[in-house]
């Protein structure tokens, strides 16, 4: 029986273990698409852990494919001396390293690459990852030859570039998927029609490649298992495509699902969907394939990348938001050390909604992504003996004793409550948010280790201060909650959310929630599963301001729910049984309101932080207490400060 450090082979590539670190768009390239050192730095910390293969982000080997300003380019010879240094540096921890190859098709946008996007047929997607898509040109059967070639091309600098394979990406909705679905070719030429036809053009390309390369270059195809979209590939027709693709050469298939259009969202599944969401998919293909198959789709769980590999679902397992979270994700599942594992929760805050946004990924949980060597550095050097509190045992608070913890400073913990966590565990309730208690999971195991002493229901005072006299106290106690200055907000059916997450209290069968970000259409989606008739109210648009996976999940959840939404709408006034609202300028009365539920938001609280500044030189804030947000907020400024005062 294979287990999951076992060594495996694609073609002739002999991979250690059975680990895959998948494609993870970063920006972390130049404008110009060249190699970075910071592109560098990033996988080589993920290297060090011991993964078996490293498959480099998706790379244009065409100017008119590519996404973002920030992508790695591959179209000319200038390219390779940078990717020859990024394989370098890889390959010095053992782990052998692909490069995928894209093209982005109509998810294209012309600002970024100067022409009209191209595609199979002229349909425009909804959601292109940067916003609504551009009307795209239909390819001429020369123009997809020609496509054909670039990607020959970009496959042979791989090659030179030091690298151990390619991986062609068919999936995701890029351009190769899109000839592969039915929802987005319409051709009737020899590229579009049965699942032949629109499979042809993977099939070329991969052949092509072959033919461009030395003849033990191994080449993966990554495919869809499903496009979750109507219309779109499905299951039994990818099994079909990946068996032809396996026949024109294909050396391992890479499993993974969904496009940007896809509801729910599966590119980059949210804490929504189950771990492990494309394993029974893969299964399929692994039963009727003989190449090794790759499986990806929220692995972050040791025990089932384990069981995937032992109950041979698949050959191999990718590990990539998890690796993202905690680089030595390897090492520590090695070792059996499960429980120190900064295990990904699938937020999809720091990776996705930043990448959406144009910026550079991140992640709620590490704030070294993107800066491995400059902060590793500075955690390493200058250690110091300082005696460090620690007040509030929130994210930020947490984060903050683990930074000072490695710093070398005696770190003690005030936490007035009875658990840690702050708010994390009523962020936590909500359908299908339990595993963002691996967050407090995490600290509450690690923290001990380090040293860091945790008093629990002990609330931090002037007069305990004074009494152990520390060198430095850093504030994490949160902000407090804002009530707007709505008249009847003292009345006695208003609610705050957290009342009604915690359970304190008991809202009536008529409610109206007064906020439309994440907290309270999650208030929202709570309340409607209890059977209770909710209307969400918000000044603004309707805006959970969190990543695509979570704005698809809830707007297909409350229209599930028939929660009735109303945006641009202000709450006048709350009665003893009834609301007034001012609805696009209308004013309208509400009747028969058993509760009024306030997501309104937080406010900083920096009361404590200024009465010790009287009495005490290095007195510090972080997190909510200092400016409300959300988990990476919290985690990152609680890093960087800490980082910081104690450098």
């Amino acid at each position: 029986m294979a287990t999951l450090f076992d060594p495996i082979k694609i073609g002739n590539m002999i991979m250690k273990n059975r680990v895959v670190m998948p494609p993870m768009t970063t920006n972390f390239p130049d404008e110009d698409g060249f190699v970075t050192q910071q592109l560098i730095d990033y996988y080589s910390e993920r290297a060090k852990s011991g993964v078996g293969l490293i498959i480099v982000e998706a790379t244009y080997g065409r100017k008119d494919g590519r996404r973002n300003f920030r992508n790695i380019n591959i179209y000319d010879d200038r390219y390779v001396s940078g990717l020859l240094k990024l394989t370098t540096e890889i390959k010095k921890y053992g782990a052998k390293v692909a490069l995928q190859i894209a093209h982005g098709g109509r998810e294209c946008r012309q600002s970024v690459t100067g022409t009209k996007p191209l595609a199979p047929s002229a349909v425009t997607t909804t959601f292109s990852g940067y916003g609504q898509g551009e009307n795209p040109i239909t390819l001429t059967s020369d123009q997809i030859e020609e496509l054909v070639e670039s990607y020959a091309d970009a496959a042979k600098r791989a090659q030179e570039a030091g690298f151990d394979a390619v991986e062609i990406h068919g999936a995701h909705g890029y351009l190769i998927s899109q000839f592969l679905s039915p929802a987005t070719n319409y051709r009737n030429d020899k590229y579009g029609g049965d699942l032949e036809g629109r499979a042809r053009f993977f099939i070329d390309v991969v052949k092509c490649c072959k033919k461009n390369v030395s003849a033990d270059f191994p080449i993966i195809a990554r495919i869809n298992a499903s496009d979750y979209m109507t219309d779109g590939l499905t299951l039994t027709e990818s099994v079909q495509a990946a068996k032809l693709l396996e026949g024109a050469g294909a050396d391992a298939i890479h499993i993974t699902a969904g496009t940007n259009s896809s509801h729910p969202y599966m590119m980059m599944p949210g804490m929504f969907i189950p771990r492990g969401c494309n394993v029974d998919a893969a299964k399929k293909f692994k039963d009727t394939i003989k190449v090794p198959i790759i499986v990806a789709g929220r692995i972050t769980d040791p025990v089932l990348a384990k069981d995937i590999i032992e109950m041979k679902s698949a050959d191999m397992v990718a590990v990539g938001r998890g690796l993202i979270a905690d680089p030595e994700w390897v090492k520590k599942v090695q070792e059996g050390d499960y429980r120190s594992i900064r295990t990904c929760i699938s937020c999809n805050e720091g990776c996705v909604r930043r990448l959406h946004g144009g910026k550079a990924i991140s992640c709620s949980l590490n704030a070294t992504v993107g800066r491995e060597i400059e902060l590793n550095q500075n955690l390493e050097n200058n250690k110091l003996e300082k005696n460090v509190v620690v007040v509030g045992g929130g994210p930020a608070g947490l984060e903050s004793a683990r930074i000072a913890a490695i710093k070398g400073c005696n770190v003690v913990m005030y936490e007035e409550n009875n658990r840690l966590g702050g708010l994390l565990p009523l962020a936590a309730v909500p359908s299908k948010r339990s595993e963002i208690l691996n967050v407090i999971n995490y600290y509450e195991y690690i923290l001990p280790k380090m040293g860091v002493e945790i008093k629990l229901n002990e609330k931090f005072t002037i007069d305990l201060a004074q009494s152990i006299n520390p060198d430095t106290i850093i504030i994490a106690t949160g902000g407090k909650f804002n009530y707007p200055p709505i008249k009847g907000i003292d009345n006695p059916l208003v609610f705050t959310a957290y009342d009604i997450l915690s359970g304190v209290k008991e809202a009536g069968r008529n409610c109206v929630v007064v906020g439309g970000g994440l907290v309270g259409v999650e208030v929202a989606e709570k309340l409607a599963e209890q059977n209770k008739r909710v209307m969400l109210v918000e000044m603004n648009e309707v805006n959970i301001e969190s990543a695509r996976s979570d704005t698809v999940y809830y707007t297909d959840r409350l229209n599930e729910l028939n929660v009735e939404i109303h945006s641009n709408t202000c709450l006048l006034e709350i009665t003893d049984s009834s609301v007034i609202l001012d609805e696009k300028g209308w004013k309208k009365t509400i009747h028969n309101v058993d509760a009024v539920i306030l997501a309104t938001g937080a406010m900083p609280n920096t009361k404590l932080i200024e009465e010790l500044k009287k009495y005490f030189p290095e007195v510090y804030g972080v997190g909510d207490c200092v400016k409300p947000g959300k988990i990476i907020d919290a985690v990152h400024s609680a890093a960087e400060i800490t980082m910081k005062i104690l450098n």
